[in-house]
């Protein structure tokens, strides 16, 4: 749970916040009583709601991945691990992406 879990994946933080207006983030924050719940938010409007990916489709396509739904399962994946810290630069992601495929 959101206010309840002070080592929540960054990801996780990102999934729960991601879809509301920045006004309810904002009021969230100030109901909240437990410092793991503010200090998740705050991370999140910090930083978590920027981080991109730099690979899109067209760069799977080109690293020789089919096209296909599964386009769609690769990138959400890979970003979750560029928000949990696990990849970082543009290789990082190329490496990422290729174990994946290959799973």
């Amino acid at each position: 749970d959101f206010y309840r879990d002070p080592d929540m994946p960054p990801s996780s933080v990102y999934d729960r916040l991601q879809p509301l207006d920045i006004e309810t983030i904002l009021l969230m924050m100030a109901k909240a009583r437990k410092d793991s719940a503010k200090k998740n938010i705050s991370l999140y409007l910090t930083h978590l709601r920027t981080v991109r990916v730099s690979l899109t489709g067209d760069d799977l396509k080109t690293l020789g991945i089919p096209p296909g739904p599964k386009y769609k399962k690769i990138l959400s994946r890979l970003k979750d691990a560029k928000l949990d810290g696990m990849v970082e630069t543009p290789d990082d992601e190329i490496a990422f992406v290729r174990k994946l495929a290959e799973a």
